[in-house]
């Protein structure tokens, strides 16, 4: 931003960056003004203020969104790199204290897979961190890099995948994968391959279609398509139908035993080789935050006790 009149960066109030660089990602005065957690009308105010200043409109209307003018796309990157610099130059000054700390935290977690993290990693908090608030909120992978830039997620866990640019990831846990069925299931004393098939299967995603992790080693090692009756977002309910029905269940091994052996069902090894689950933890690179680094750290060293 060098290019900007001296007299003018002296009177910029570092706040309106913040502003600009929030409409700046989201296109979306009310998509901003959540992220920054101000009202829109505060957000409007401020790029009126940024426009007068700068003397450009920055952004201009195109149909619900926001466009922005040649001049913005010049100064988005410099904008957002320059505060991510500025909040590296005060981390130093921050201090977190676990004993002591009020902080609400959030984390970005797919529904299903809450059992398999939440105990374990609230525990430890809890015994560190007495006062600290923990919120696991639903992922939403399209806006993932989003919203761990502006705050409004402070962790991601999620299947393991390429991180975008920008985001940290680190391996979380893996987890081996079995198959639940009910007591009494006619497959309870013995299972292959083709009589896995031939079952119906209880699949859980958040995803609307596509298949599991299972369904693509099967393809993989050409022994065919299993048959999907029911496709559900978390494991307990898929647990309740499986007590219910012959249906068979496959899921991440810890799952099946604090999910489905309270329920009376049986646990049984995948009649064919499966990779199994792999998990990650997920940050926004720029983001210097001596609690977030706190949480990082207490996560993977819940996973791995």
């Amino acid at each position: 931003m060098s290019d900007i009149h001296d007299s003018t960066w002296q009177r910029l109030d570092l706040n309106l960056l913040r502003v600009f660089a929030a409409i700046w990602s989201h296109k979306h005065l009310g998509e901003a003004a959540q992220a920054l957690h101000v009202t829109p009308s505060a957000v409007s105010h401020a790029l009126r203020r940024l426009r007068e200043q700068l003397g450009d409109p920055l952004f201009l209307r195109e149909g619900r969104r926001l466009r922005p003018t040649p001049r913005a796309e010049q100064l988005g990157p410099a904008v957002r790199a320059h505060l991510g610099e500025l909040a590296a130059l005060l981390a130093p000054l921050q201090r977190f204290d676990p004993a002591a700390t009020q902080r609400r935290f959030v984390l970005g977690l797919r529904e299903a897979l809450e059992p398999l993290v939440l105990p374990e990693l609230f525990a430890r908090l809890q015994r560190h961190a007495p006062g600290l608030q923990l919120a696991s909120v639903r992922l939403d992978r399209a806006r993932t890099e989003i919203e761990l830039r502006e705050g409004r997620l402070d962790l991601v866990i999620d299947v393991a995948r390429p991180p975008a640019p920008g985001i940290g990831s680190a391996a979380l846990l893996q987890e081996a994968l079995c198959v639940t069925m009910r007591a009494g299931h006619p497959l309870r004393d013995g299972m292959r391959v083709e009589d896995y098939l031939r079952m119906p299967h209880v699949l859980v995603s958040g995803r609307p279609s596509g298949p599991g992790i299972e369904d693509g080693a099967l393809a993989t090692l050409g022994l065919g398509e299993r048959h999907t009756v029911l496709r559900c977002q978390n494991y307990y309910a898929a647990s309740l139908h499986v007590a219910q029905s012959d249906a068979l269940l496959t899921l991440p091994t810890r799952l099946a035993r604090a999910i489905g052996r309270p329920l009376g069902n049986l646990l049984r090894s995948l009649p064919f080789a499966a990779p199994p689950m792999g998990l990650a933890l997920h940050w926004h690179a720029e983001r210097a935050d001596a609690g977030i680094d706190w949480l990082r750290a207490q996560t993977l060293a819940a996973a791995g006790g």
